[in-house]
């Protein structure tokens, strides 16, 4: 049976703590921004080529989401980010592309 400390313990090589992504922020400037028709839900596209899709229930102004120039997004829980767009409200995205 094996200790208690070792199931939690992490031995991580450095090829896999490069690997690891170790950024909690970044701002990028948007490429595109947009509501999907059917779900009213936003569709983020950053200049790096990163594409967002919201997966809260947030109602964002889709007249300010089209004019948007800078998203600022942070780390969330269960592997979701909250992106901030030109420092309005907050809202939780999942990375699509």
């Amino acid at each position: 049976m094996p200790r208690l400390p070792a199931l939690f313990s992490r031995s991580t090589s450095s090829k896999e703590k490069f690997e690891r992504d170790d950024v909690n922020e970044i701002t990028a400037l948007l490429k595109s921004a947009r509501l999907q028709a059917v779900t009213n839900r936003a569709i983020v596209v950053l200049e790096n080529g990163q594409t967002r899709e919201q997966i809260d229930t947030t109602k964002l102004n889709a007249p300010s989401l089209r004019k948007a120039k800078e998203a600022k997004a942070h780390k969330a829980a269960l592997g979701s980010f909250i992106i901030t767009i030109d420092g309005g409200r907050g809202f939780r995205v999942k990375l699509v592309s």
